[in-house]
């Protein structure tokens, strides 16, 4: 359905590896949610916000360096990227770098929380720019 895809039919619908990205975040913040929460869930926490960071990553090369993983459709085809300046399936460069600083944030919560915040608040002025 476009509608839950997005906000407007006028604009870019998300990307699966977007909502996984997102979803797999979301998931390790909320196991972070207190220090001795991120403690016992540390073993769950640091895989999670290391593949939101491999994607992100290997997303941010791809768009350096002219190149094509084959991870953007690797899950769902995107047969709605007409029109875009993206290649089909691939989430935007920002979207990329966003994701990089919020999965190091998630990643330094415990061990360095004032980097952590440091990284958050710049996720924050990328995505408010874009």
């Amino acid at each position: 359905m476009r509608l839950l895809k997005s906000l407007s039919p006028h604009l870019t619908t998300i990307k699966p590896n977007t909502a996984i990205c997102l979803a797999l975040l979301s998931i390790a913040i909320w196991l972070s949610r207190t220090p001795q929460s991120f403690r016992q869930h540390r073993h769950w926490i640091w895989p999670l916000t290391a593949i939101v960071f491999v994607i992100a990553a290997t997303v941010a090369l791809e768009y350096a360096l002219h190149w094509n993983a084959g991870i953007d459709e690797l899950i769902f085809s995107d047969p709605e990227h007409v029109g875009t300046v993206y290649p089909p399936g691939r989430f935007a460069p920002g979207t990329a770098v966003c994701f990089i600083l919020l999965s190091l944030a998630v990643a330094f919560l415990d061990a360095r929380p004032r980097l952590s915040q440091a990284l958050t608040v710049t996720a924050v002025l990328a995505a408010v720019t874009g």
